[in-house]
């Protein structure tokens, strides 16, 4: 066998001695997916490949053959045709030279070809191949049933290198039982042929998903706490992926998502023979800076969370963290280039996933997460609406990172006065986190925090419900003003760090969009569930209407049908109520169950501008709401009747045959906290959390 290729041949386009080899099979199976990879991103390589007519290579012998066809029994036909089979994937079994010639002649057509058998197996069509292996479409016959089929590209033909490292990859996926990594039948060796059967996936992969259909942050980051489990049981049967990508994440006809394509995984309890040191392995846009420098013993499940954060950033971003013109640069980027930071992704974006993208694309595999299992961790955290662990990169630590790395620059800068403190002084401000981080802190040494002050905005606010159909202004006294034409949550603080506090608010309902059907109110113990139509928010509001009498509607209504004999209320209620509602209307039934009520609301009517106090005090088993002062709560219920409640109204739901979200429906007092409008308009200030002592 001729020398093998250094790797550096890989970072710029092949010699022509190097696509012959690739073309006769002689390279090693590393070697032979870099250039396949390579071929696939550079038109001119490939061109150069089809014209390409070395005197030793296999495939111009077999162009003079096809050319001049000899009668089927003579030898050289038989060795052509079988080299044939090879080199166009078909399976061994009786072949004459004009069916050899029409197979070659359909390579790239759509039309599916007549079955062939292939032991125990019927293929039907060839699926995809790469640098060594083609996937094919088949039909097992003694169980009827449909599977897809993986040989080695060059069959009988392939060499030691390229067995080994196909039995490896068979290995590597059986090792793995878990519901999101593509499962293996069977494994076995037809006429000299290795192959193993595994099932079939035909949704198509997350690349050709992503570019038809670009992905929501909450979406992504279910798709990627998926992907990470999966990782993670990988990691627990000692293998490393070390090539996950878009195109390597596939979906069953369901939609479920399975990790498949395991040709370049990694054993850890095997031998060194399986890479290397100096062998460069992996796509490049996906590659950790190990991989990019040949590490070998580097590579483990860290390297396996770096490819993950960057299909997460590439889901986020709309492109991937590194890509140069070519290979060489794109490695060059990937070894010492910074991803563009978070200011840069499109404001939609949560910055949440930003941060856990960005640990994970950490240079230093330690300051990355220490496993899937951790940064699955993180992302479900911000898929129920908290704050992951993972922090935004400080902007002036990255600056003073890369001034070292440039020493003339800095110095010119600080002759200029833009030294790096203060070119960077402003980029601190894109960061949101910061106040809420600082509230939550002082809450946990048990003090008290302002969330809106006499006048002015929130000191922090995320909106988990109704932005697109809110307004929020100050009117004439400075305070902070919403405007909603339907339901809005406005969260002031996603944790008060207890499950004992008493949150204070002051409240003027203002007007109403639909004459009757307003509310104004504060809600708590927020917490957010993931489904499948987006997030699922269960949470206990205080609500009343400051505007429309009920009593006064009551009255009317009697007056014209004196039969009707409606109840005539003191007062409007001030109402308690536990939610169960989506994240998108229409995708579940929102569940409302009353807790309780009390008349003291005696209505004011539009544009008086008449300000209510709500003291609300959550405890581990009991709520108590205070209305305008009063000493005496005029509402008290235990906790454990939120849970009660919604099963009830879930339970009536389900009678009448509406869609309602399978989430958990306990009530946890330590949740997000803020303000609920209902069609209409309302003015908020003097809004606190104060901790409590537990009892």
């Amino acid at each position: 066998m001729k020398p093998e290729p250094s790797s550096d041949n890989l970072l710029t386009c092949p010699r022509p001695v190097v696509l012959g080899e690739f073309l006769e099979g002689r390279l090693a199976p590393e070697t032979m997916k870099s250039v396949a990879d390579h071929l696939t991103a550079c038109l001119p390589c490939a061109v150069a490949l089809d014209d390409l007519d070395l005197q030793d290579s296999v495939v111009s012998k077999l162009r003079r053959y096809l050319t001049h066809p000899t009668p089927a029994l003579d030898p050289e036909c038989e060795q052509l045709a079988a080299v044939a089979r090879a080199i166009s994937l078909e399976p061994t079994g009786a072949i004459t030279s004009s069916e050899a010639t029409r197979t070659l002649a359909n390579e790239g057509r759509t039309e599916t070809p007549t079955p062939r058998q292939f032991g125990g197996y019927e293929l039907i069509h060839r699926l995809g191949y790469g640098g060594m292996g083609v996937v094919w479409k088949a039909r097992q016959v003694r169980l009827n049933r449909l599977v897809a089929i993986k040989m080695i590209r060059f069959g009988p033909a392939a060499g030691d290198m390229e067995r080994e490292r196909f039995r490896l990859e068979g290995e590597a996926i059986a090792r793995v039982r878990h519901p999101n990594i593509v499962e293996v039948f069977h494994a076995g060796e037809h006429d000299g042929q290795p192959y193993f059967a595994m099932e079939l996936l035909e949704g198509g992969t997350l690349a050709q998903r992503q570019r038809d259909q670009p992905y929501s942050p909450r979406a992504a980051a279910d798709l990627l706490h998926t992907l990470a489990l999966a990782a993670q049981a990988a990691h627990d049967a000692g293998v490393v992926h070390r090539d996950l990508k878009p195109s390597n994440v596939m979906f069953d006809a369901n939609g479920g998502i399975k990790v498949a394509d395991f040709g370049l995984a990694k054993l850890v309890d095997a031998d060194g023979s399986q890479t290397r040191t100096g062998d460069i392995l992996g796509t490049p846009s996906y590659m950790a800076p190990e991989q990019a420098r040949g590490e070998a013993r580097a590579i483990g499940p860290r390297t396996d969370v770096y490819a993950l954060g960057a299909i997460l950033y590439e889901l986020l971003a709309g492109k991937t963290p590194f890509r140069g013109a070519d290979r060489a640069a794109t490695l060059k980027q990937v070894l010492s280039g910074e991803p563009a930071p978070p200011p840069h992704f499109d404001e939609a974006k949560p910055r949440g996933l930003a941060a856990i993208s960005l640990k994970c694309l950490e240079k230093d595999p330690r300051r990355r997460y220490p496993s899937a299992a951790a940064l699955a961790e993180d992302l479900d955290r911000w898929l129920h609406d908290l704050r992951p662990k993972a922090k935004l990169p400080n902007p002036l630590a990255r600056a003073r990172g890369f001034m070292r790395r440039r020493a003339f620059l800095a110095a010119f800068l600080g002759v200029c006065g833009l030294g790096a403190a203060g070119s960077f002084a402003g980029w601190m401000l894109w960061n949101p986190d910061a106040a809420v981080e600082d509230l939550e802190r002082r809450l946990a040494r048990g003090e008290s925090v302002t969330l809106i002050g006499e006048s002015g905005a929130p000191a922090w606010s995320r909106w988990p419900l109704g932005q697109k159909i809110s307004m929020v202004s100050h009117p004439a006294d400075g305070t902070f003003q919403v405007h909603c034409t339907d339901a809005i949550l406005l969260e002031l603080l996603g944790d008060p760090r207890t499950d004992h506090y008493r949150f204070r608010a002051e409240l003027c309902h203002e007007g109403e969009t639909e004459t009757g059907l307003s509310n104004v109110g504060v809600y708590f113990g927020r917490h957010s569930h993931p489904s499948p139509n987006g997030a699922v928010h269960v949470f206990v509001q205080v609500a009343f209407n400051d505007i429309y009498s009920k009593a006064a509607w009551a009255k009317n209504l009697n007056a014209m049908n004196p039969k009707a004999r409606v109840p005539v209320p003191n007062a409007n209620p001030l109402e308690l109520t536990a939610w169960d509602c989506g994240e998108e209307t229409g995708t579940a039934t929102a569940i409302c169950s009353s807790l309780a009520a009390s008349e003291v609301v005696q209505p004011h009517g539009e544009n008086n501008r008449m300000w209510r106090s709500l003291v609300i005090e959550v405890e581990a088993d009991e709520i108590r709401i205070f209305w305008e002062g009063n000493n005496q709560p005029v509402l008290s219920v235990p906790t454990g009747q939120v849970e009660k409640s919604l099963q009830i109204g879930i339970a009536e739901a389900r009678r009448k045959n509406m869609p309602v979200s399978e989430v958990p429906l306990a009530f946890v007092p330590r949740g997000g906290l803020g303000l609920r409008v209902m069609k209409g308009t309302a003015s908020f200030r003097n809004v606190s959390v104060e901790p409590l002592a537990a009892h």
